[in-house]
């Protein structure tokens, strides 16, 4: 009885992490995407429009930045701000280069901020294909190999 129990918790535990896992992946493909949107977007108004950023701020909405309070806090305070205050998991280098964009935004003239803006975004745009492609074969394996470690510890122990 008690190794079933056993066996049983072993199998939750690696469905919970798997789950988590899966979360995960998801939220770093979504927050790479809102900073790709949120770069896009002071592209566009740097070049058309010629907004400083708390301009652009006021005016731009993006839910998932919006949900986790990122925004409000840009509008409150400023973006690098902001940035500092959240915890993002969009990955090591997606952070290096978001963390270089904000730090170096609204300090050049509009010829340097589109150059900066273009170049974050071609970066961004390789990562998120990367991010796409690897998507499915990740599923996969946060899907089984969690469950299969569980089976053998449960096959090793019992």
């Amino acid at each position: 009885m008690l190794e079933w129990l056993g066996a049983g918790s072993l199998m939750t535990a690696a469905g919970i992490f798997s789950i988590h896992m899966i979360r995960e992946h998801r939220k770093k493909l979504l927050e790479l995407e809102a900073f790709f949107d949120m770069i896009s977007c002071i592209r566009d108004n740097i070049e058309h429009l010629m907004k400083p950023l708390p301009d652009i701020f006021q005016n731009y909405t993006h839910t998932y930045l919006e949900s986790c309070g990122f925004l409000m806090n840009v509008r409150k305070t400023n973006l690098q701000q902001a940035w500092e205050t959240y915890v993002f998991s969009c990955g090591a280098e997606a952070f290096r280069l978001i963390d270089e964009f904000i730090r170096n935004i609204g300090k050049g003239y509009r010829t340097e901020e589109l150059r900066l803006c273009e170049y974050t975004l071609g970066r961004l745009r390789k990562l998120m294909d990367h991010v796409q492609a690897d998507t499915a074969n990740q599923l996969k394996l946060y899907k089984t190999v969690p469950m299969m470690f569980a089976l053998s510890l449960i096959l090793i122990l019992i």
